[in-house]
């Protein structure tokens, strides 16, 4: 009996022994490259909150008003979701109120401009300046000059969602 005994040792040692080295390592997953600023916008999608417009005149006149999406769109459109994905895709998804003219689809791109202080849309031809941009807040500010010489800015203010 003590020989079967030690070839029953021997056994589970070399079973226990190839059983470990079988085994495969664990694999860390690739670091994020992406800045904090690109992880916070692409990370949830976005729900339009705010709209400030503020116009100056050439006399430096400032007229200022704010309002909530509910004074431009249509309802089925206030809980629609921004994604900024992070292969530079940008989509806006339906929520659950469902417009009666289905939006067309399209594929639309983003991108950084300005060390990552400002954002180009591939259906724009001017950049929107990234006021605002943390977690949970993204607010974007466009400028255009009237032929009047009069300047229009517009602020608008996302909420992650």
């Amino acid at each position: 009996m003590p020989i079967s005994l030690r070839r029953l040792t021997l056994a589970l040692c070399a079973g226990g022994a190839l059983g470990l080295t079988a085994c495969k390592k664990h694999q860390e997953p690739a670091p994020d490259t992406r800045s904090q600023r690109e992880i916070w916008l692409t990370t949830p999608g976005w729900s339009m909150q705010t709209i400030k417009d503020e116009l100056t005149t050439p006399a430096g006149v400032v007229t200022t008003s704010t309002s909530t999406p509910a004074s431009f769109f249509d309802p089925c459109h206030l809980d629609d979701l921004t994604r900024f994905n992070a292969d530079r895709t940008f989509t806006v998804d339906d929520g659950p109120i469902k417009c009666p003219q289905p939006a067309t689809s399209s594929t639309n791109t983003w991108s950084f401009a300005a060390n990552e202080t400002e954002i180009l849309f591939s259906n724009a031809t001017k950049s929107n300046k990234i006021t605002t941009l943390t977690a949970t807040t993204l607010a974007l500010t466009y400028n255009e000059t009237y032929p009047d010489g009069t300047m229009w800015t517009q602020t608008v203010t996302y909420a992650a969602k």
